[in-house]
């Protein structure tokens, strides 16, 4: 089943492979006040979603605005309120988003990598970071910082 789901997800993403991919502002822009690392997409730039899928603009908005919030005021609620969020704008773009790969898998994996910073734990995170990681291998491409 997994390789069922890397093959049918690598010829999606080689069919949109040859398309020239405009040079726009990364969905990874840092957030908040603060100087951390972490990126997060920020879907609601008109450049970095390409596509007219209003919902997925509007999960990672509500992502990007709960990893915000918990940045500013560090609770348990807040981060969970995150977690939950970026986990399901993650999935969300990965598998239901009516985007063309080259604009789903980026930001899914940067969601993912948030709900990862804030529960290493996190199964269902990890299993979807490492599943983009390998099609972006697949592809011979590099893989997103």
């Amino acid at each position: 089943m997994k390789n069922l789901l890397i093959v049918l997800s690598f010829l999606v993403f080689a069919g949109c492979s040859k398309m020239e991919e405009k040079q726009t502002k990364s969905p990874a822009d840092m957030t908040g006040q603060n100087n951390q690392t972490t990126n997060i997409p920020q879907s609601t730039d008109s450049k970095t979603v390409t596509g007219d899928d209003k919902q997925a603009t509007e999960l990672g908005k509500q992502a990007n605005d709960a990893y915000t919030t918990y940045k500013n005021e560090k609770s348990d609620a807040n981060k969970l309120d995150a977690i939950n969020k970026n986990l399901a704008a993650g999935m969300y773009y990965m598998y239901d988003a009516d985007l063309p790969p080259r604009d789903k898998y980026k930001p899914a994996l940067t969601f993912f990598r948030v709900v990862l910073e804030l529960d290493p734990n996190n199964q269902d995170a990890k299993t979807n970071k490492e599943k983009i990681e390998e099609i972006y291998e697949m592809m011979g491409k590099p893989i997103p910082q």
